[in-house]
């Protein structure tokens, strides 16, 4: 596969030194020889793949990159090729455990094939790659390293960022001041912030795990029943007025907002939402009720005694 000018000179490819249609047999560790591939295919790969590409030979010395590799690393081709392998690297990278390091693994073939890691680089930038390697023997038996690089900077970013939204959104969710919580189709809690807990007075999330939405939470089942209908039929409910029991076997008048968790195929896998207290209004409502019929049976009986009195 490589012409070799010298032990630390050796060049992949047709255009130092091998016929374009030359084919070559490569060995990936000491496993058996591949199918022949001729050179301008394995040129086509070199060049054109977007992920950065480096041949080391078993003294660590570059002996081939191409052009994605040096637009990672910002170096040239020249600056790289003949030199070893520690020349990417920050002026702090400690190069003498780098290169022990580099000689052992690929005298034993214990290296790690794949990773990720943030790579700090000569000139001061840090890229997050993800680094594949494969040991690579030729005709003569000599050992080389190919070390393949792609940048992962923009998926890390991404990731970074996903888990910062999903911080400030457990955050929020637990900190609402309303009651918010999701749960399964077949009526078990699958997550709940503390203002659900107070509200309904258990302890813990697990101890609101164990029960069942059907029969220990909803004091009328066939609210329940209402509740899953709808949600299947239209997707959501806004403002039902529900009756629930507390852990104590309390009865707390809610009004329940709630949506429909589907995937892609339009499947409900759940439902989410908040419930809002509203035993208080509820209760003052009713002795607002019950206050307006008290004086209106005043009203009648005073009527009723006025019109006695007139005869």
């Amino acid at each position: 596969m490589f012409t070799q000018n010298n032990k630390r000179n050796i060049i992949p490819f047709s255009q130092y030194g091998y016929d374009q249609h030359e084919s070559m047999d490569i060995s990936y560790g000491h496993r058996t020889p591949i199918t022949t591939l001729s050179v301008d295919i394995l040129e086509l790969v070199w060049d054109n793949t977007s992920d950065g590409m480096r041949l080391t030979d078993g003294d660590g010395i570059i002996v081939a990159v191409n052009t994605a590799f040096c637009n990672l690393i910002h170096k040239q081709e020249s600056e790289l090729v003949g030199k070893e392998f520690t020349v990417m690297y920050s002026s702090s990278a400690d190069a003498d455990k780098l290169r022990i390091q580099y000689m052992r693994s690929l005298e034993a073939g214990s290296f790690q094939k794949k990773y990720e890691k943030s790579l700090p680089l000569h000139d001061g930038t840090t890229i997050e790659i993800e680094i594949t390697k494969t040991d690579l023997l030729d005709d003569a038996q000599e050992r080389y390293l190919l070390t393949e690089f792609r940048d992962i900077s923009e998926r890390k970013r991404w990731e970074r960022n996903v888990q910062e939204s999903e911080l400030n959104y457990r955050s929020l969710f637990e900190h609402a001041v309303m009651a918010m919580y999701q749960s399964t189709v077949e009526g078990r809690f699958v997550n709940a912030n503390s203002s659900m807990l107070k509200l309904l007075g258990y302890d813990s999330l697990s101890e609101l795990r164990s029960i069942n939405i059907d029969m220990e939470l909803y004091s009328n089942q066939q609210h329940r029943t209402e509740v899953v209908e709808a949600m299947k039929i239209d997707g959501a409910i806004k403002g039902k007025k529900l009756q629930l029991k507390k852990k104590d076997g309390s009865i707390i008048h809610v009004l329940l907002y709630s949506r429909a968790i589907t995937i892609d195929s339009g499947t409900i896998t759940g439902f989410e939402g908040t419930l809002e207290d509203i035993t208080f209004r509820k209760e003052t409502e009713e002795k607002i009720s019950n206050y307006v019929a008290m004086l209106e049976t005043l009203q009648q009986e005073l009527t009723r005694l006025n019109a006695q009195n007139d005869k």
